[in-house]
């Protein structure tokens, strides 16, 4: 359990300051980190059923969120992306899975035709497997030809002659949080942003040593704080970049003070 307050984001100079007591060192906004979302692993998620964003409408993306499992378990994941006729199409869904016992991260892109799948083992990321009561921060960013993975900072896989996204007209995305289209995540989920770019370059000040920092000078689409623009109650997190929808925490979903730092 825990909170962090830094001083600095993004592109804006100085890296991160803060002090043990949360409260920013020295000037400028602070910027809070309070907040995450809890998932029981049953049934617990928080969704968008439209985004407004057409699946045939993106040419580049990156993924970027936080996450501690409370149990780790086979072909649980952190969200997905879903551009189906139904939240049971699997056609043209896009999401995280874990496997080999927690080793395994897998990203399932769709394109037009096929699941284009991007997986890598977590001791390129110097681990030997996801554990228990630990924050780590999960990125996936496509350029339009090729998929990147990153934990922590580190790329563990990459995936090329990846041209298109969903290519579906007709079709908004949802969005789901804490489920994948096979499993639930039991644990917890923070600073969940959807950027409508490839940020591979960024992505050490993204992940910023462990601590969280405000992504909003790249840009998100959706950009879910988790709790932190909402005061930590209630059932809805609000959406904090450009797009329009907040997500809808069901079955049991909630806030807690629990953050990486």
């Amino acid at each position: 359990m825990g909170s962090s307050v830094i001083s600095l984001g993004l592109g804006l100079g100085g890296g991160k300051s803060a002090t043990s007591s949360g409260r920013a060192a020295g000037g400028g906004g602070a910027f809070a980190n309070v907040y995450s979302l809890s998932l029981d692993g049953t049934n617990d998620n928080a969704s968008l059923s439209d985004s407004g964003i057409g699946v045939d409408s993106q040419s580049a993306y990156t993924f970027s969120c936080w996450a501690k499992f409370d149990t780790v378990t086979n072909n649980s994941g952190f969200f997905a992306v879903d551009g189906g006729t139904s939240i049971n199409d699997w056609t043209f869904n896009n999401w995280w899975r874990i496997e080999s016992s927690g080793n395994l991260l897998s990203w399932y892109h769709r394109d037009s035709s096929t699941y284009k799948i991007n997986s890598g083992t977590l001791t390129g990321a110097g681990l030997s497997a996801f554990a228990t009561g630990t924050w780590y921060h999960i990125m996936c960013t496509w350029s339009g030809s090729e998929l990147k993975t990153y934990v922590n900072a580190t790329l563990i896989a990459t995936k090329t002659s990846v041209t298109d996204w969903s290519g579906r007209s007709g079709r908004n995305f949802a969005i789901n949080i804490g489920l994948n289209r096979i499993a639930y995540i039991d644990g917890k989920i923070d600073e969940w942003a959807w950027i409508p770019t490839d940020q591979s370059s960024a992505v050490a000040d993204i992940y910023n040593s462990g601590v969280p920092t405000d992504l909003s000078s790249l840009s998100p689409l959706f950009y879910y704080r988790m709790g932190d623009n909402d005061e930590g109650t209630g059932s809805t997190v609000t959406n904090q970049g450009s797009g329009t929808g907040n997500l809808t925490l069901n079955n049991g979903a909630a806030f807690a003070t629990d953050v990486p730092s």
